[in-house]
């Protein structure tokens, strides 16, 4: 199961305090091994993982909220809220053709799904946003799979993983 961790954002929530506590309830929740004093380590890249841990998780913060999701294998997660702007010019800079496309011709109405879609892929291939993130598309041929989770009206929130096995249920889980 993939479980989103959500709160508003609030002062004192760090990925390095907060995430381990998060994750022990994870793995209470469902079954899964967590070692106390697990402590959260990065890639060259920047990319926080878990030092010696099964579990995968991924960060996100975008307007008032704040979101961690957790998963048994590697993920990307991003939440996007949705702002008033003129797509267009990100749309040219940072989307595959055939994401541009897409969004010409539904006349953008998608932008924060598909936005939200390319910045948790990214996060789960640890590769950040450059100037290759135009060089990829989420509607077909990543070797990743998608899923869009329901949050709250005006935002977008995505979750990415690896392209095997079925498709985990997954919840969000409001904290405090």
């Amino acid at each position: 199961m993939i479980a989103v961790y959500a709160c508003v954002r609030k002062p004192g929530i760090t990925t390095e305090e907060t995430v381990p506590a998060l994750a022990k309830n994870y793995a209470e929740l469902t079954g899964t091994a967590w070692e106390p004093g697990t402590s959260v380590c990065r890639t060259q890249r920047g990319k926080p993982y878990f030092c010696a841990s099964p579990l995968h998780f991924s960060v996100s913060h975008s307007g008032s909220y704040w979101a961690c999701a957790f998963y048994t294998a590697d993920l990307g997660m991003d939440l996007q809220e949705h702002r008033s702007t003129n797509p267009e010019p990100v749309v040219r800079r940072f989307f595959h053709p055939e994401e541009r496309k897409h969004l010409e011709e539904s006349g953008f109405t998608d932008f924060f799904d598909l936005w939200a879609a390319k910045e948790s892929y990214v996060k789960y291939t640890g590769s950040g946003i450059s100037d290759s993130f135009s060089g990829f598309s989420v509607l077909g041929g990543c070797p990743a799979r998608f899923y869009p989770i329901p949050f709250m009206d005006g935002y977008s929130l995505c979750v990415c993983i690896g392209p095997e096995g079925a498709q985990p249920d997954s919840k969000v889980i409001w904290f405090d």
